[in-house]
C-alpha cells in the first residue's frame, strides 16, 4: 500500500521534479512539462506514460491501475492503497522518463 505523502516524496526524487498545483491539487514537473498528479482526497496518483508503457503496467498490474483519457491522450490512473512502493517508483520514473527533455534523460543513463 502506497499513501499519497510518500508517492508525493517519490514524484519529488525525480530529478528537477518541481510541485506545483494544477486544478486544485498538486502536480510534478520536469522543465515545466506535467509527468504526474496527486489527487490526496481521492487516495490517487495520476502518471503520464508512453503508450508502450501504459500497455505494460496494464497487463502487469490491473488490479493498482487504470486507464483514463484527457481528450485523445492516454494516462494512468494509480489507486495508491492498492499500489506498492516499488510500482510506484517504476512509474514515476517512466512519468519522468516519459516527459523529460531528451538531454536531460540521456544525462541520468547509468
Amino acid at each position: 500500500m502506497a499513501t499519497a505523502a510518500q508517492a508525493r516524496r517519490i514524484f519529488l526524487e525525480q530529478p528537477q521534479a518541481e510541485e506545483k498545483a494544477h486544478m486544485g491539487h498538486p502536480d510534478f514537473r520536469v522543465a515545466n512539462r506535467i509527468f504526474a498528479t496527486l489527487w490526496p482526497k481521492r487516495n490517487v496518483a495520476v502518471v503520464m506514460l508512453s503508450n508502450a508503457d501504459i500497455t505494460a503496467i496494464l497487463q502487469m498490474h490491473a488490479e493498482a491501475v487504470t486507464l483514463k483519457h484527457w481528450g485523445k491522450k492516454p494516462y494512468l490512473e494509480v489507486d495508491l492503497p492498492r499500489a506498492n512502493v516499488a510500482l510506484l517508483r517504476a512509474l514515476a520514473e517512466a512519468a519522468w522518463r516519459n516527459r523529460a527533455p531528451k538531454k536531460l534523460v540521456e544525462a541520468r543513463q547509468p
